[in-house]
């Protein structure tokens, strides 16, 4: 647990899963014993060109925790995404997830379509707190198919949990935070930090 970061797993997202998402639980498909463990302090989750199957308005990449169950509810959070001229959006309150690509009509036709989402996401300190700290940047397209628009994005916020994260779940969903689009291509890496 010292030294510099460590690969723990790489998920690559099956191809038109209809469960639509890179789960949780041992980093694999479900398993419960989590991915985040007293090993590590803090753990960084990278996505690496995520693409939806289906992009669309109102489509959106999300993270949701886990601490032996999706949470539903119980974020604190604050969520800021800035466009190319710094045009600020600010996708809705999160509470069902922390949101990681525009969300709503602002994205227009394409959210979520090639070269999709790549970015970085730190969790801090998550299998030893009950309020665990995260924050995260990334980029990714929007607008038109045919003529679309790079976004950048910060996210950064606080789950107020009644127990320790031991997991995550990345999956394209709506605003209302619904898994929602199939994921076509692209990666997520675990690594635990010092």
């Amino acid at each position: 647990a010292s030294g510099g970061a460590v690969l723990l797993a790489t998920l690559p997202p099956t191809p038109g899963a209809a469960a639509s998402l890179t789960d949780v639980g041992n980093c694999g498909t479900g398993g419960s014993t989590g991915c985040f463990t007293a090993t590590y302090l803090n753990y960084l989750v990278v996505l690496t060109n995520l693409v939806a199957t289906t992009p669309s308005t109102g489509v959106g990449c999300q993270i949701a925790i886990w601490n032996g169950s999706y949470q539903v509810s119980g974020y604190i959070t604050s969520s800021t995404q800035t466009a190319n001229g710094g045009t600020l959006f600010v996708p809705g309150t999160p509470t069902t997830y922390i949101p990681c690509s525009q969300v709503g009509a602002s994205s227009g036709a394409n959210s979520g379509g090639a070269p999709g989402i790549s970015g970085q996401f730190t969790f801090y300190n998550p299998s030893a707190s009950a309020k665990p700290q995260v924050d995260g940047r990334y980029t990714l397209t929007g607008g038109s198919t045919g003529s679309p628009t790079v976004y950048w994005g910060l996210t950064s916020g606080m789950y107020n949990t009644t127990g320790a994260i031991t997991g995550f779940r990345v999956c394209y969903g709506t605003v209302g935070g619904t898994c929602a689009s199939t994921i076509a291509s692209g990666s997520v890496k675990v690594y635990g930090l010092p």
